[in-house]
Parts: C-alpha cells; structure tokens; sequence
C-alpha cells in the first residue's frame, strides 16, 4: 500500500493584521516547527485519522465535518468521489495547537499535498494557496489565506488576498515570540472589532487604511533589508492594532518588556488580538510571568515525498 508524508511549517503574522481582509497587504512568515501528516492507502473504503487531540473513524461516504479533525475531513470530503480507496491518517506536530501559529492552515496545506500526491494531482503553489485558502473559509467562515501562503511558499511572504498574489521576500530577522497564556480564535476576534466599531465605520475604515500603509513601508524596508525602517513601521503598526482596541493587559506587559530590551528593534501584536503571541524582532529573549516560545523564521515551506 502507498504511503505518503506531507509536511508544512506553522505561520506567524508579522504585519497586516484585519487589513489584509480588505485586500491590503499583509507580511507573514513561516516558522521552525511543523505538522507532519502520513496519508496510507488503505484495501477498503475507511477513513481513519489519529493524533494527539484523538482518533476518529468512518467510511468515504459518510465523512463528517467534525471535531478535532475538521480541516482534514474537509479536504477529504471535497474529493470523496475521487478516491477509490480510504486511508489511515497519522498527523503529529512540533507545536501546540493552543498557540497561533496557524496550525490549521499548516495541516490543512500538508492533507492536501499529500493527498494530490496520492491522486497523481500536480497543483503549483497559487493553486495550493487558493484550494487550501477555500478550505479554511468553508470552515470557520473567514480567512485571509495569509497564513496559509507562509505553510506552502516557506520564508517571509507579501500577500494579498484579492487578488491573490505571494511573494517571497529575502528577509530573515531574528525574531521573539512570547504567549500571554490564552488565545481568542480569530473569527471571534473579527466579530469582536467588527462589533465594537458598527457605529464607527469612518474610523474603522481610516485605521485599516493606515495600517495597509504602515505594512506597505514595512514590505518595502524588508525588500531593501534596512531594520530600522521596517523597526519603524512595526511600531506603527501595533499603535494602529492598540486603536482597533486588540490589545489585552498581558499584551502590553509583553509589548512594553520587548520594547524595553535593548535587543529589541520593535515589537507588536501577532495576529488577531485579544490574547495569544506578541513578537519582537531581534535577539530572543525572555520576559518574566509569560513563555517565550524559541522559534525561527524558516525558508523551507510545504513538503512531499513517497514513502
């Protein structure tokens, strides 16, 4: 029986955070730890898939969306009348899944390789990008694609949702990454900006302009590898995350300890707010009370082979 390993490295959101939803750019990149996915073909029509957040079980026919698999078995369901036989699905990862380190887009992207692998389906990486792209917006509702270019391109990325486009940069700054213990999933956090400024729309819409601004100097001090101005518009982006009202207490404890390290070239939120990680550029540090998660930016994107 033919088997296949997949892999593709989590993401961490540098810059363009909520404004990459309105087709300004966004700066992602991917990391040093990934989620490996073996896809073996199996004699019968059975589905079955195993990890450390548990096992479930079922038929080609009767796949569904469920949790915690609910990416897998949407990718699976989407080409059920393609596959002539089921699979045993083993996924393991370097990270946990707590984290935001978009391990969705990281297993959904490594599913998918393995199983066009599997299928004799050769995508180049738009289509990888735009099919895994799908997936997650069918799942939770929204998503950029962003993180989801980082897990099939690898290194730092420029990327625009529509129209999409994604652009590797030769970039690679040290990076800190610290957890302020407790995450909000990113569709809840959209609700919440969403929400807080229905009154506003004016005001939301002139925060959002600016922060495709600020993101747009920053790709362009990347391009030119001058930190201090990419430092710069790092800094203008998290003033700009502070007034969309995303920041929580832990956040800014982080932001400031990073901010007050001599280290530390800027810092700012990574991601949707209201929780999860902060990252710092330059020399890896560690701040009292909160984890420092040792990562690297990694230019080695989606992987594939035969097993």
């Amino acid at each position: 029986m033919r088997s296949f390993e997949a892999s593709a490295p989590g993401s961490l959101m540098l810059l363009g955070e909520y404004a990459v939803l309105y087709g300004y750019p966004a700066l992602v990149c991917a990391i040093d730890k990934r989620i490996n996915v073996i896809l073996t073909q199996r004699s019968d029509n059975k589905i079955n898939i195993k990890s450390s957040l548990g096992e479930y079980s079922t038929e080609i026919k009767n796949i569904n969306i469920e949790q915690p698999f609910k990416f897998v078995l949407s990718v699976l369901k989407s080409y059920a009348d393609n596959l002539p036989y089921g699979f045993d699905i083993e996924i393991s990862s370097e990270f946990s899944h707590k984290v935001g380190f978009a391990s969705s887009a990281a297993v959904t992207v490594a599913t998918l390789l393995a199983l066009h692998k599997f299928l004799n389906i050769n995508l180049d990486s738009v289509e990888l990008i735009e099919k895994a792209k799908a997936t997650i917006v069918e799942v939770q509702g929204r998503g950029s694609g962003a993180d989801v270019a980082a897990c099939v391109l690898g290194g730092i990325v420029n990327f625009t949702s529509y129209p999409l486009t994604a652009e590797k940069i030769n970039f690679n700054p040290e990076i800190t990454v610290i957890y302020s213990g407790f995450k909000t999933k990113t569709p809840e956090a959209i609700s919440k900006v969403t929400e807080n400024f229905k009154n506003r729309v004016e005001e939301f819409d002139a925060i959002i302009n600016k922060i495709g601004n600020a993101t747009q100097d920053a790709i362009s001090s990347a391009k030119e590898n001058n930190l201090n101005n990419f430092a710069k518009a790092v800094t203008q982006n998290q003033k700009l995350m502070q007034k969309l009202g995303v920041n929580t207490h832990e956040l800014d404890d982080i932001i400031n300890s990073l901010n007050d390290s001599s280290y530390i070239a800027a810092a700012k939120i990574s991601g949707s707010g209201f929780g999860d990680c902060a990252v710092g550029f330059g020399k890896s540090i560690e701040i009292a009370s909160f984890e420092s998660i040792p990562v690297k930016i990694s230019k080695l994107g989606a992987q594939c082979e035969q097993i």
